[in-house]
């Protein structure tokens, strides 16, 4: 496998970023977001351009003239660092909802947020010292965009009631 091969990684990644910032922008033309709705838009952004640039990682490194293993363990360290970043950026996301909206957040995606890529960053790390292979680095981005577009599904199916400015 070669780091071009993650370039549908990227496309998909991309589109999903194009595509919820079309549906938000008809959907709520004229209203505000409600704070929820604006957190789970910040999210799935979030995640989805975080398995972008992870996907590209792998390919600017070789490009730079990186080897084989150097460019795994290049892209491994970069995606271990965006997730650690996400974690932390869902968590102020969360923390600046009102109350009651922090309240109906739901605990399996917390686990599956937090501990998916809590469990992928050491995972990543680790291959990046012992093993550095594609593999970490497909299952991570894999993973950011799963949750990307869970969280554009949520906000779909369950919108929040917006009001006129």
């Amino acid at each position: 496998m070669t780091p071009s091969s993650l370039s549908i990684l990227t496309d998909f990644s991309v589109a999903v970023v194009g595509f919820s910032g079309i549906v938000a922008a008809l959907a709520y033309q004229g209203s505000r977001f409600a704070p929820l709705d604006r957190f789970r838009v910040f999210t799935l952004l979030l995640y989805a351009l975080c398995g972008a640039f992870g996907s590209l990682t792998p390919v600017v490194a070789q490009g730079f003239g990186a080897s084989a293993p150097l460019y795994w363990q290049i892209g491994a360290c970069t995606l271990a660092l965006l997730l650690i970043c996400s974690i932390l950026a869902t968590f102020v996301a969360a923390w600046q909802l009102p109350p009651a909206d922090r309240a109906t957040l739901q605990l399996y995606v917390w686990i599956l947020v937090v501990g998916g890529n809590a469990v992928l960053a050491v995972w990543l790390a680790a291959s990046a010292v012992a093993f550095p292979a594609p593999g970490p680095i497909m299952t991570a981005i894999i993973w950011q965009l799963f949750l990307s577009v869970l969280l554009f599904i949520r906000l779909i199916l369950n919108p929040r009631p917006v009001s006129s400015e």
